[in-house]
This record gives C-alpha cells, structure tokens and sequence, in this order.
C-alpha cells in the first residue's frame, strides 16, 4: 500500500521483533485498496491479450 494510503488511513507506528513497523486496520487497508484499484487499474475488457 505503501505511502499514499497514509494521510487516508490512520497509520500507528509500531515495531516488529527489532524491525520498525506501521499498524493499520486491515478493514481499512482493503476499503482503500479496492478504491485504488478502481482507479489505477485497467478493467479487464480494456487488457489487450496476446493472441493463442
């Protein structure tokens, strides 16, 4: 998801073991991702596949 869903969704700082994490609500992680798709992906009628 990376840095453009930050300012949309709470992130927490946190740590893993000794690596340093960000938290967030899954719930929210795939509200935000399926909206991004929308909008940054091809639909499907719109990939070109090479022909068999």
């Amino acid at each position: 998801m990376g840095y453009d869903s930050d300012p949309v969704r709470p992130v927490a700082p946190g740590k893993a073991g000794a690596g340093e994490v960000r938290l967030f609500s899954v719930a929210a992680a795939l509200s935000y991702s399926e909206r991004w798709q929308a909008f940054n992906r091809p639909r499907h009628d719109e990939i070109r596949l090479p022909p068999i």
